[in-house]
């Protein structure tokens, strides 16, 4: 019986708006993970299309540790966000509004 004593695989999903609107501009936007080991922000969204990256990513995003990720988008302000994710949560959703920049 799993008791949430052990860490388990994670599946982080990422939505991202316009803090004004609501409305959802993922599309446009860019989000970076970083990687510890090798201290580097890699492209979240291209890891998909990289069956090598997507299967290290899939090994390695756990439960019970802590990951950062940058949410940027053309005109608008870039956000940093930092979380540990706890056991046993298997499922994370994030939520993120930018701002726009303002227009002086």
């Amino acid at each position: 019986m799993d008791n949430g004593s052990t860490n388990r695989k994670i599946i982080i999903k990422h939505n991202i708006f316009d803090a004004y609107t609501g409305k959802s501009i993922y599309n446009i936007a860019s989000i970076k993970f970083y990687l510890p080991g090798k201290k580097v922000w890699i492209d979240w969204k291209k890891y998909r299309n990289n069956p090598k990256l997507r299967k290290i990513l899939q090994n390695n995003i756990i439960s019970g540790k802590t990951y950062y990720f940058k949410y940027s988008a053309p005109q608008y302000v870039s956000k940093t966000l930092r979380f540990q994710s706890e056991n046993p949560i298997d499922l994370i959703n994030i939520n993120v509004y930018l701002e726009k920049f303002q227009s002086k």
